[in-house]
């Protein structure tokens, strides 16, 4: 549910839906998992800081941050979402899916999913994306991040 549906909201029963979801979701700490999802994929995001600027995503990634610590709200998340998956959309058609600059753009809309493999994506790209010579401290650094965010 959005700001906008919450305020436009004249029937209480989704209103109520959607606060006993928030509910569940704390108490089976999901939201929580999220946040550490978002923040891992958002640290992965800034490893590869030159190719999101060239994308053009920056911006993105700052809002999937807010995001994880709750100061963004619901048309923020949507927003970016569909920003950076038309950012990604474009440069698909004019550089192709298989163009650095292309994934990376797909790296940042990927902070915007509702999902616990964002980590593993995040991290995929990361690796896919670091020249061969840096993969080995990417992986150092990013098994440090994990940790520290994981455990």
């Amino acid at each position: 549910m959005t700001e906008a549906e919450w305020l436009a909201g004249i029937d209480p029963e989704p209103m109520l839906e959607f606060v006993q979801q928030q509910k569940v979701a704390d108490l089976i700490g999901l939201r929580t998992a999220m946040r550490k999802d978002r923040l891992f994929g958002s640290a992965c995001c800034w490893q590869l800081k030159n190719l999101i600027a060239k994308a053009g995503c920056l911006e993105a990634i700052e809002v999937a941050e807010r995001i994880a610590d709750d100061q963004a709200d619901a048309d923020d998340h949507e927003k970016a979402y569909w920003d950076t998956e038309e950012i990604a959309d474009k440069l698909r058609h004019r550089r192709g899916n298989d163009d650095a600059v292309c994934q990376a753009a797909r790296l940042v809309n990927l902070l915007f999913e509702e999902s616990g493999e964002i980590p593993s994506y995040a991290y995929g790209y990361l690796i896919d994306l670091t020249p061969e010579r840096r993969r080995a401290s990417r992986r150092a650094w990013a098994k440090q991040n994990r940790r520290s965010l994981f455990t």
